[in-house]
């Protein structure tokens, strides 16, 4: 029996245990795996600052003045916490260059959380 036979099985046991060990905790793949006590979560796609990949992990609501998920589409940001609006972000009254940002936010369906008008401070 050659080596690698014996080696190979050893070292994908290995390398699955890692992968595992690894593997972040708050893990999501779901809304519904975010649901706690403390507050209103979404499942939000992140990349991981050690190994650069990407994975879902648990997020708060967006408050005022956060991105967020403007049509239910982006898995880079949450919806807006309970009381509070996504509304369409549009930079046009900031000039023509900082206007053609604003085809980024809708390709990406980003918002920003705010408060009702009626409830404006």
């Amino acid at each position: 029996m050659h080596v690698s036979m014996v080696l190979l099985p050893f070292l994908l046991v290995l390398a699955q245990g890692q992968f595992l060990l690894d593997k972040p905790q708050d893990e999501c793949s779901s809304d519904a795996d975010c649901m706690t006590a403390t507050g209103e979560n979404c499942c939000m796609k992140v990349r991981d600052p050690t190994s650069g990949g990407r994975y879902f992990k648990c997020m708060p609501h967006g408050v005022a003045g956060s991105v967020c998920d403007l049509d239910g589409q982006a898995e880079d940001a949450c919806p807006c916490q309970t009381g509070l609006t996504c509304n369409k972000i549009d930079l046009t009254e900031f000039g023509p260059t900082a206007a053609t940002v604003n085809v980024i936010f809708e390709k990406y369906h980003f918002g920003m959380c705010e408060a009702p008008v009626d409830q404006a401070l």
